[in-house]
């Protein structure tokens, strides 16, 4: 059985998930249900490979992307949002509302570049 579907929730609420089997038929099963099924991998075999192995079989999948040094020295950290609710100058607001679409980006730059700003005054 292919367990890696999706949640889905019948009429009582409770949580099943959708199963595939081999056959391509779907049923639905409770999770405790899922947890009884036997896999087909063999993790005793998984467990036993080196890392050298593990790359190999990395590298020979056409589907994987190996990141070069390159990727690394160009990647962008991004770092998390949080949502907030903040009190605006009306005029501010419209001004950035008045650019289109992804006002509350552009605020969120025009802070973060003020940020970054005030910790270069303070380590001069």
């Amino acid at each position: 059985m292919n367990t890696s579907t999706s949640f889905v929730t019948d009429n009582k609420k409770r949580k099943r998930k959708t199963a595939k089997s081999a056959e391509g038929s779907v049923g639905r099963y409770t999770l405790a249900d899922l947890k009884k099924m036997k896999g087909k991998t063999d993790w005793a075999a998984v467990e036993a490979l080196t890392d050298e192995e593990i790359l190999a079989a990395i590298k020979s999948d056409p589907d994987t992307e190996l990141w070069t040094k390159e990727d690394f020295e160009n990647a962008t950290l991004i770092i998390p949002k949080q949502a907030v609710s903040i009190r605006l100058d009306v005029n501010v607001l419209e001004h950035f509302k008045s650019l289109g679409k992804g006002y509350q980006t552009r605020i969120n730059n025009v802070l973060s570049e003020f940020v970054k700003a005030q910790q270069k005054k303070t380590r001069l």
